[in-house]
């Protein structure tokens, strides 16, 4: 039964656990003897070191059995670790030149402080940086950032595109999986399956030994020449007759060792200072009494005793080697009165010693800096007895010869971070609790992430990939988020093949995750549109680009929304010396489509707009405005653009529907960018602007504005067409149908134009005094929801909001469509009510009434539309225009469309179908001519 519990407890990473067991059970030394070979556990410290230490067996009992690792990784076992033997004159040379590495880089030397110091500044440079981002505090995870620092080795500093630093973990972590007893003991029984294709053996032995061999040769090969703790070596190598090439072990034992469990004990050290806040209140007291202001050096060790008695009780609790490196017998030896066989593999049992009751008085399960001090508070000395009986880095000719360097470097990063910082339990994850489950397995255990907490509910099985990319091909996604939304409440996660997708159902939740402190910096992206890299200059816009933070998109917002505001006053003059004439609306009565009557208008006045100039009736930008917005309209559906962000070769196959699309999309752009912008551009004279193009060329020519190409203009222009050209069209052709359908809502907003204005055209000054006109739009906005989902967002790391945590990488929807049908924030939500936005006294609620706030048809935060105002300004000024002078009746020689869902049809704005309307002039109704 013994070799299968072993083989369980190898397989599991619980050997340690299973020794602890047998240690309770039978004292101080456990042999198992089994097939495939025998096992003892040294389980107290005297007994590691009569073994270890005495003249009578040192010499037998501090080889290494044969390991993988060893032997194919560290260069047929040509190392001091894990060497096989330890009489080999050789190994004496490279230990004592080791040795006198390691003790000149860490015991105190000037060398090894100030790069250590230097590599701190840079850590809390780069903490204080994240924490200021984010509001306050920052949720990354602790491991990422106490990684080693490379200047120890180079004696180089290393600039932020090196590649050594990431060469050093990229190893480390190989190398570390590779020891773990499973994936050793696999791979010593059978070696073959290291060249085995398909296995996780092969792929993880490739890893290592790629990873071994560039760290090599862009270190030591390239390094010859350096100064720092290469160049010592070299030095020394010449001392002690070691061949150059025999060196390379060495440094690959530094960097595993160094690397490995500094970084595993100063994670297991923060993790602890979180779960005992009252142990780093008196580390910071102790460091403010004895340091005050200036950085912590190596000489303060002398001095904060306290905080050495942390480091101590922290490598005792965790045990991160429990087991330490085995070794092997070499032949029979006798201690305690037992014979212990030769090829006995030996183990130090350090994770049962630093538990023993016996060995610690009191509860050793208790985290207990002060057992390492004395009376007076002093640290105890390693000769007192507590000391004595405490061997982390093991003890003799195998012990670990960083000791010194490894407690240096924890004492600096310690005292240095506990100096500015505090640690504290994480907002966006579980905190990790201080348990055996919490390191995974390893040589070295390894302390596991933060749990996450749980992502939102949501639908799952195999069927939900197949419901999804069916709502996207046609066009009822915002449909089938309406159902869940329903399901599930507030919030919905669906993990899909393709990848997260995540619908906000509240406006609650959308103002959270978009604009608070602790999240808006990571919401805001866009994940890569087809559309957006190929159409839009390779993202160089504001509406789609897929990065908001550091790419400049606050800047072009800024200039976009400056240069809307000053245009929303010419379109007041545009729209209303036009009147209903350039409509064709001149005669008296006339049955038109509403969707073409509406976007002849919008394409002229857009044109004027962008040029700043009249266009005359043969003129040709209107038309290329129009051409341009229905291709990107086909472009932005999400059936195609997910089509092409899959699979976009095609777009160059001949014969398909992409082809075509995009061939059209890309040369319509290019016709309308050519007239409107670089004739501009050519015509433009500095201090008068013409148009948007003329003002966003003034704009480019400022100084310290070269950020601002052309690329970014042609971007913004073509944002603004989507924007006032897409979104206006649908926004009206929904309003008069629904006028259609409502003429005593109608005749209602006809009343108030005429108490309000009289016969004179309308202006935007009148926004403030027709409240049902302005409460109207805003209903057609709620009921219509012509951007259902919004422009989805990305979460670029993960986020934690409502208890739920959002993993990286997940598609944000706004699920808009839902809000604004939402019975818990609409009392009869699908009738049309304009009342709803008016106060018992018919005023228009204020943009801070709560129902207000949960209306954002517009999106809110840094990805809010920057048109808001100039689409609300538009629509009021057509709305008003025409009402004043026209009724919108159904048509005679037509059905009148239905208001429902498939009247609308797919897109990333939905599009009224052909929508035939019947007009007349408010003097007379077509009912009573055709009776008469």
């Amino acid at each position: 039964m013994i070799f299968f519990d072993i083989l369980k407890a190898v397989k599991g990473g619980t050997l340690h656990l299973l020794a602890e067991k047998l240690a309770r059970q039978y004292g101080e030394i456990v042999m198992c003897r089994t097939i495939i070979g025998n096992f003892c556990f040294l389980n107290s410290a005297r007994l590691v070191r009569q073994v270890f230490t005495d003249k009578g067996t040192e010499l037998v009992t501090n080889d290494r059995p044969r390991t993988f690792t060893g032997a194919s990784v560290m260069f047929n076992s040509q190392d001091v670790s894990l060497s096989d033997t330890v009489t080999n004159p050789n190994w004496l040379k490279m230990r004592k030149l080791l040795h006198s590495t390691i003790k000149f880089y860490g015991s105190g030397v000037e060398k090894f402080e100030k790069v250590m110091q230097t590599e701190l500044c840079r850590l809390t440079e780069m903490l204080h940086t994240k924490i200021k981002t984010n509001g306050g505090d920052y949720p990354g995870q602790l491991g990422g950032y106490l990684s080693f620092s490379v200047q120890q080795i180079t004696g180089e500093e290393q600039s932020p595109d090196s590649k050594v630093p990431q060469m050093i973990g990229d190893f480390a972590v190989n190398i570390q999986r590779i020891l773990s007893p499973t994936i050793e003991s696999v791979l010593v029984t059978f070696p073959f399956l290291r060249f085995l294709p398909g296995t996780c053996y092969k792929e993880l032995c490739g890893n290592t030994l790629k990873y071994r061999d560039m760290l090599i040769e862009e270190v030591f090969t390239k390094g010859k020449v350096v100064l720092g703790l290469l160049f010592f070596m070299l030095l020394k190598s010449y001392k002690f007759k070691i061949k150059y090439e025999n060196m390379y072990f060495r440094y690959v034992v530094l960097n595993t060792s160094a690397f490995i469990t500094s970084n595993e004990l100063l994670k297991s050290l923060f993790l602890h200072m979180v779960h005992y806040p009252q142990v780093m209140r008196k580390i910071q007291q102790e460091i403010d009494s004895v340091l005050g202001d200036r950085a912590p050096s190596l000489d303060d060790r002398r001095s904060l005793h306290f905080t050495e008695a942390v480091v101590l009780e922290v490598i005792r609790s965790t045990s991160s080697v429990p087991l330490g490196v085995w070794h092997e017998t070499r032949e029979d030896i006798v201690t305690d009165g037992y014979c212990i066989p030769r090829g006995t593999v030996l183990f130090e049992n350090i994770w049962w010693m630093n538990r023993d009751s016996t060995a610690w008085k009191e509860d050793p399960e208790v985290f207990r800096p002060e057992r390492f001090l004395d009376d007076e508070g002093q640290l105890l000395s390693p000769t007192e007895s507590t000391r004595w009986r405490f061997l982390p880095f093991g003890i003799g000719k195998r012990s670990c010869p960083g000791e010194s360097f490894a407690r240096s470097r924890a004492f600096l990063y310690v005292t240095t971070l506990l100096q500015q910082f505090d640690f504290l339990p994480p907002v966006n994850h579980d905190l990790l609790p201080l348990r055996q489950d919490s390191w995974a397995e390893g040589i070295v255990l390894e302390l596991k992430p933060c749990q996450k907490k749980p992502v939102p509910p949501g639908p799952s099985g195999i069927t939900l990939f197949f419901d999804i990319l069916k709502s996207i091909k046609g066009g009822t996604l915002h449909l089938l988020g309406e159902k869940w939304a329903r399901q599930y409440g507030d919030i919905v996660m669906c993990r899909t093949i393709i990848g997260n997708l995540c619908f906000l159902n509240s406006a609650r939740l959308v103002r959270q995750v978009f604009t608070d402190k602790g999240t808006e910096n990571v919401t805001n992206d866009r994940p890569k549109m087809f559309m957006a890299a190929q159409v839009v200059y390779s993202f160089k816009d504001v509406g789609f680009s897929d990065q908001f933070y550091g790419s400049g998109v606050e800047r072009f917002e800024n200039i976009m929304q400056t240069e809307l505001s000053r245009q929303t006053k010419i379109l007041q003059a545009t729209i209303t010396t036009n009147g209903g004439t350039h409509l064709g609306l001149s005669g008296g009565y006339c049955e038109v489509e509403l969707g073409q009557l509406i976007s002849t208008s919008l394409q002229r006045s857009l044109a004027i707009l962008i040029t700043g100039e009249e266009q005359s009736p043969d003129s040709k930008v209107p038309q290329m405005v129009g051409n341009f917005g229905i291709n990107l309209q086909k472009m932005m559906s999400p059936t195609v653009d997910s089509v092409l962000s899959i699979f976009p070769f095609l777009r160059f196959l001949p014969g398909t529907y992409y082809k075509e699309l995009c061939g059209k999309t890309f040369k319509s752009r290019d016709v309308i960018m050519e007239e409107v912008f670089t004739k501009g551009k050519a015509k433009h004279v500095p201090g008068d602007p013409k148009g948007m193009v003329g003002s966003l060329v003034e704009a480019q020519l400022k100084n310290n504005n070269d950020w601002l190409t052309d690329d970014h203009i042609r971007g913004m222009l073509l944002n603004i067409i989507s924007a006032a050209f897409i979104t206006s069209t649908e926004l009206l052709k929904s309003f008069f149908l629904y006028m259609a359908h409502y003429p005593q809502v109608m005749k209602k907003i006809q009343h108030e134009i005429d108490s309000v204005v009289g016969h004179r055209a309308p202006s935007l000054d009148d926004r403030r005094s027709l409240h049902f006109t302005e409460a109207s739009i805003l209903e057609v906005l709620r009921i219509t929801s012509n951007i259902p989902l919004g422009v989805w967002h990305e979460a670029r790391e993960d986020i934690v909001t409502d208890g739920y945590c959002i993993p990286r990488g997940t598609v944000l929807f706004q699920n808009i469509y839902w809000m604004n049908k939402d019975p818990a924030t609409w009392a009869d939500p699908e009738v049309f009510r304009p009342e709803r936005f008016l106060d018992d006294e018919g005023q228009l609620l204020p943009a801070t009434h709560p129902l207000r706030m949960r209306f954002l048809p517009f999106g809110i935060g840094k990805r809010s539309c920057p048109g808001e105002s100039f689409a609300r300004s538009r629509a009021f000024l057509y709305v008003t225009t025409l009402l004043q002078q026209f009724d919108f009746l159904p048509p005679v020689n037509h059905d009148l469309l239905p208001i429902s869902p498939d009247s609308w049809a797919e897109g990333l704005i939905l599009q009224l179908k052909p929508c035939p309307l019947a007009i007349k002039k408010r003097s007379q109704h077509p009912r009573d001519e055709l009776s008469g």
